[in-house]
């Protein structure tokens, strides 16, 4: 640390000749004592201040404090280039500063956040100490504060001579008595031309004081300190110190960030989603992480990024950034925390932006269409949506000239910043919901909030777009550091304070135009992209015609994204599975395989809640790890068998019937005959007709019933498994599980298959994600239904009453699914005018099929067969 600029006496002050004129001797002048003193602050201020960049040794000394290895900082410095430093890496998150008497009861001897103590005070509440006994003590208040945690913590000094009486005989010497010598040590770091024998005389003295508790350490520098010996032990140690943040003390404040919820809620998480964004912020920012995360170790992390805190049971509590980031509805607390995304424009520009909104408009040509949708969900899940969205209305095309090339109407990487932006920096203490506005010319996003008080005094009385656009760079502060943190710190946009500006320079450098800023009253934030002009003349009509088209692929894979850990097997006392079901009738069972003379199940078998207890010897019950069970013999198949038997379950309780024989599955009839679903497509809610009769224009009859269907299936895909999903038809004679003959039924409903084209099917894989996520956003957990209960028929599908107690047996069994179809957009040459349209189904095509399936229903309706459920 380095010393503190010394007080100096009263002096006169020159004022220099007026300018023109006959030149005049220098007049002495006598300020008043006041105008004396406040012109030496302003002094002192501007020496304190310089236009600097931190140096590297600060880069890594707020990482640091960031990860907890460091919670206290004492400066004999009047600077802020460690709040500085702070602010250009956004970490750590929150830094208490404590600099004048009224700040001490933010104190703590187990801060909540890092603290930095001026030692000396601030220098914007300069005073004049000029008598003995001013300059040789320290705020007697303060020392005693200091003192425990002298106690009982280690000290290390660094950059600092150790010449000042008031440090190093009021703080340190004085009080060697009472903190037991400084017994957890003093570490005191010399660059290595240093001896000890030239320490100052006041060093030394403290030195002989506190005897072998005093170590000189050698360094070659402040910077070199931090930055690279200190750091590269950090990295290569077994595992860095993580110190999971204490509760919230009486003398801390609390951000509307880190406000804790119940320890019910820390429950209600995307714990797959946890483990994803923490694993990949500790890969970026090289930090050490296991390669099974655990759920201890992602809990500790949580507390270590202000995620989680301890209440005063010290029990693990999430806080409102961490569930805006990882709940599953965080809206149900937060209720702002969503987006209000509306598309204005005439029916035919939204059927000619592609195929992800066409069948969503009620009709064609030139009228006005506004289609609206509320996004909601944790912010990763919102972050996702838009930007699945705003690609639909961001496809590139080919701009003729002299040298043609391929163009975008707006910067994809800009649209994912300013998206970003909405999401980190708006107000959730605000009623307000962010608004995205998609038109056909502009994307204007309205963030509740207007800027943080660092932004307003970085651009003092200028607009932030007039500071951007004259080329100001590194403009940032953070209103949520915590979220942006996250956001950034794992790779999703860039920290370094340029985002706006490098979307400004995108965009224009892309041929569109950009506003943005605050409102009058600062209460939000409007950002205005405007698309290049060539995008708006192909909208009219009037440019140079398309020659590439961008697709938009949707994978049918649902990935399993988390697994129990272990499996539980014990010997049955029953010799086939057969004997199992005549034990347990009418009973719901929970997926188990039958293998030899063994059960295996996810669920614990001895569980009073597992009815398969009562099948088994409950002495020979072991566990057995995932990991283990898959390396069996077989056993990488045999899981696939138990996880398709769940998904089966996980159906039965969404009111599907199953055709376990071949793999698909389907909802039966109502009893007024047709079934209607609404669900929510890509960006509005949809209605689909899952069931239909079918009439025969011959009889007027109920002939057959048409079922949309889906089959089903996991597979390994290399390390990761997952749940392949295709759309398809079921034929039924009665609506429910009588098929029609199943070799001519099978060979129609893949004609009928065939009839749909790429967006229907994309519809299709929307529709049945949806269905059976159970609408969730980003992930869900298969749900077997409660067990050891009647099953009961109701309403065309099987349901079970509800048994209180099961939640913590079934959670420990949670197989949890993306509910996500992975998605990727790619650009192709267009085909030829006269081979490009694949055309619609024709009217005749449909009629031969419907033909050929009602002979089949009245010809063999003898040969129908009910579907395979055992």
């Amino acid at each position: 640390m380095a010393e503190p600029a010394s007080t100096c006496s009263d002096s006169e002050c020159f004022t220099p000749p007026e300018q023109g004129g006959q030149e005049q001797p220098p007049q002495l002048n006598h300020p008043s004592p006041n105008v004396r003193k406040s012109r030496r602050k302003e002094f002192f201020q501007q020496l304190v201040r310089p236009q600097v960049d931190p140096s590297p040794g600060y880069e890594k000394l707020v990482e640091f404090l960031h990860l907890g290895t460091i919670q206290t900082v004492l400066t004999t410095n009047f600077d802020s280039i460690l709040p500085r430093m702070q602010t250009i890496k956004g970490r750590p998150h929150y830094l208490t500063s404590i600099q004048i008497p009224a700040d001490l009861v933010k104190f703590s001897t187990i801060p909540q956040n890092p603290q930095l103590v001026y030692l000396h005070g601030s220098i914007d509440h300069y005073t004049d100490q000029n008598l003995v006994e001013e300059v040789q003590k320290l705020d007697p208040q303060l020392v005693d504060r200091l003192l425990p945690l002298l106690q009982d913590h280690p000290l290390i000094v660094v950059g600092y001579r150790g010449a000042e009486a008031s440090v190093m005989q009021h703080l340190l010497l004085q009080h060697a008595t009472a903190t037991n010598n400084f017994c957890h040590g003093v570490f005191w770091c010399t660059v290595k031309s240093e001896t000890r024998q030239s320490l100052p005389t006041l060093v030394d003295d403290f030195a002989k004081t506190i005897g072998s508790n005093f170590t000189q350490v050698e360094i070659d520098g402040f910077d070199e300190l931090f930055s690279r010996d200190l750091w590269k032990l950090h990295e290569n140690a077994e595992s860095f110190r993580e110190t999971a943040r204490s509760a919230v003390g009486s003398g801390q404040t609390q951000s509307f960030e880190t406000e804790m919820l119940t320890p019910q809620q820390t429950e209600k998480l995307e714990w797959s989603t946890v483990t994803a964004r923490i694993s990949r912020y500790c890969e970026t920012l090289r930090i050490r992480f296991p390669v099974h995360p655990e759920r201890v170790w992602l809990t500790e992390q949580l507390h270590n990024l202000n995620l989680a805190a301890f209440d005063n049971e010290h029990r693990t509590c999430i806080t409102k950034a961490g569930y805006l980031l990882f709940g599953k509805h965080p809206q149900d607390i937060v209720h702002p925390g969503k987006i209000k995304l509306t598309v204005r424009g005439t029916a035919k520009w939204l059927a000619r932006v592609g195929n992800d909104v066409r069948d969503e408009i009620a009709s064609g040509g030139e009228t006005e269409e506004s289609v609206e949708r509320l996004i909601e969900g944790n912010l990763w899940s919102q972050y996702d949506q838009v930007n699945d969205i705003l690609s639909a209305f961001n496809r590139p095309f080919r701009l003729k000239g002299e040298f043609s090339e391929n163009v975008m109407p707006y910067p994809p990487l800009s649209l994912k910043e300013i998206v970003v932006n909405a999401l980190v920096h708006r107000d959730y203490g605000r009623d307000e919901l962010v608004e995205i506005d998609v038109e056909p010319t502009r994307i204007r996003i309205t963030n509740p909030g207007g800027l943080v008080e660092e932004v307003r005094r970085s651009v003092e009385n200028e607009s932030i777009e007039e500071e951007i656009k004259r080329g100001a760079r590194g403009i940032k502060g953070y209103r949520n550091p915590v979220l942006a943190d996250l956001f950034y710190g794992g790779g999703v946009m860039d920290k370094r304070g340029s985002g706006l500006a490098d979307v400004y320079k995108a965009i224009r450098e892309n041929g569109g135009e950009i506003r943005f800023g605050a409102n009058d009253d600062n209460s939000s934030f409007i950002v205005e992209i405007f698309c290049r002009p060539e995008a708006v003349d192909e909208i009219t009509g009037t440019a140079s015609p398309l020659v590439l088209t961008s697709s938009r692929y949707a994978s049918n894979i649902l990935e399993v994204t988390e697994t129990p850990a272990e499996l539980f097997h014990a010997t049955s006392t029953c010799k086939n599975i057969s004997q199992i079901w005549a034990e347990l009738p009418d009973q719901n069972l929970p997926p188990f395989l039958f293998l030899g003379d063994k059960i295996y199940s996810f669920y614990e078998l001895d569980s009073r809640h597992n009815p398969l207890r009562h099948v088994i010897d409950k002495g020979t019950m072991e566990e057995i790890s995932f990991e283990e069970f898959v390396s069996l013999e077989d056993g990488d198949r045999r899981l696939i068998w138990l996880l398709n038997l769940t998904l089966e379950r996980h159906f039965y309780e969404l009111g599907l019937i199953t055709d376990k024989k071949r793999k698909r599955a389907y909802f039966p009839r109502s009893e007024d005959g047709s079934v209607t679903m609404n669900y929510q497509a890509r960006l509005k809610r949809a209605t689909r007709t899952v069931v239909k009769p079918r009439v025969s224009s011959r009889t007027g009859v109920v002939t057959y019933w048409e079922h949309q269907s889906v089959s089903y299936r996991f597979e390994w895909l290399g390390d990761i498994i997952g749940l392949l999903i295709e759309p398809g038809y079921v034929f039924t004679s009665d609506g429910k599980k009588k098929l029609l003959a199943p070799e001519r039924v099978n060979r129609l409903s893949t004609k009928r298959a065939s009839r749909d084209y790429n967006n229907a099917v994309h519809n299709d894989l929307t529709f049945w994600s949806r269905t059976i996520s159970g609408g969730e956003n980003a992930y869900f957990d298969l749900n077997p239904g409660n067990f050891g209960e009647r099953r009961i028929e109701s309403q065309g599908r099987i349901s079970t009453r509800k048994n209180g107690g099961l939640e913590e047996f079934m959670r420990s069994a949670s197989i949890t699914l993306s509910s996500r179809l992975p998605t990727v957009t790619t650009t192709d040459a267009a085909l030829p005018a006269d081979i490009e349209d694949f055309g619609e189904v024709s009217e005749q095509d449909m009629q031969e099929l419907d033909s050929e399936l009602i002979e089949l229903a009245e010809s063999q309706e003898e040969g129908a067969s009910d579907v395979y459920q055992d």
